[in-house]
């Protein structure tokens, strides 16, 4: 019985260490790439860049474009501004909601403990009454 769970023991730190060994040749070979990439040239990296993506350059348009860009960029900041105040006012509402739920319920609660302590009075009263008319 030991040494078969010593045997899974040692399978278990093998493969453990069979995980580590490839993790640490994963990291060894992505840090040498890293460390190429960040040796080459601008033109050596241009180069490898145009090799693997065979785009054309795009032409540079004129201005109209950039203001056309700038309308709808504009255009787009001012929705998203427009969702956040309606996110931040339904947020708003539904911490009014759960104000108002909060002190409805603490009302409540505050009038059964009225009723409770009024109930409690008049049973004390009771008992006193019937203490008196038994004692008499």
């Amino acid at each position: 019985m030991r040494s078969t769970l010593a045997a899974l023991l040692d399978f278990q730190q093998q493969e453990i260490n069979d995980e580590i060994i490839e993790k640490v040749e994963s990291d060894r070979q992505k840090t040498e790439d890293v460390r190429k990439k960040a040796m080459e040239t601008m033109g050596k990296t241009q180069k490898r860049n145009s090799e693997g993506n065979s785009k054309v350059k795009k032409n540079r348009k004129s201005g109209s474009g950039t203001l056309e860009y700038l309308k709808e960029r504009s255009q787009q900041d001012l929705a998203l501004r427009e969702k956040e105040l309606n996110l931040k006012k339904q947020e708003s509402e539904r911490f009014q909601n759960i104000q108002t739920q909060q002190m409805q319920m603490f009302k409540g609660m505050l009038e059964q403990q009225k009723q409770q302590q009024k109930q409690v009075e008049d049973m004390q009263s009771l008992l006193l009454l019937l203490f008196l008319y038994h004692a008499k």
